[in-house]
């Protein structure tokens, strides 16, 4: 498999000062969506590559995805996994959302689910950190919320922000405005754990 090093985006103008951190994902969207919740606060580059997932619950597969990028980065290194559990399908898909997402078949069961009632769900995004002194660290940002129908299918490991609404909002995720999915983002609001730990970390 072929190894991208995305060149540093060094901050201009830092207020504190830490070691580079490496984040570690395949997905253009997802690095595009890090950068702007990161805004310039820390230091970080990315290395685009998709990591292989064990078979587990969320935090066994996350802590297997940071083993694996230590083992490519040598050094304090980041990655990211996304779970959503269904409850009339007893909290699948769980962490496999990715394969369910991939052609389209979740938004297929959510539609062939819906005239059973409201789909309730709880959706989580998970940061795995591993610090200079191999230390590993978890943060992780839970939202309740529904699923619902859409035509035409959604597929793309983005899809589910066609099907979901997320509590105390109305439409789904896919159609906030940029305020609204910032204040929504269960993403900026793990990073922004991730961050607050490296400030202490400095101290």
């Amino acid at each position: 498999m072929n190894v991208v090093l995305i060149v540093p985006l060094f901050i201009k103008n830092i207020l504190f000062s830490i070691h580079m951190i490496t984040i570690v994902t395949g997905s253009a969207r997802k690095r595009q969506e890090i950068n702007e919740y990161i805004d310039n606060r820390i230091q970080y580059q990315f290395i685009e590559q998709d990591l292989d997932e064990i078979q587990g619950t969320s935090t066994e597969i996350i802590q297997n995805k940071l083993k694996t990028a230590h083992k490519l980065v040598k050094g304090p290194v980041v990655v990211e996994d996304y779970s959503l559990y269904i409850d009339k399908l007893c909290g699948f898909p769980g962490p496999y959302v990715k394969s369910v997402l991939r052609n389209g078949e979740l938004s297929k069961i959510v539609n062939n689910l819906a005239p059973l009632g409201e789909l309730k769900c709880t959706a989580e995004c998970l940061y795995g950190y591993i610090d200079k002194s191999d230390e590993c660290h978890i943060f992780s940002t839970r939202v309740n919320g529904i699923l619902i129908p859409a035509t035409p299918v959604t597929d793309g490991l983005f899809g589910v922000d066609y099907i979901l609404i997320q509590e105390n909002t109305s439409v789904p995720f896919f159609y906030l405005t940029k305020e609204e999915k910032s204040k929504n983002s269960i993403r900026r609001k793990t990073i922004n754990q991730l961050i607050e730990h490296l400030e202490k970390e400095k101290r």
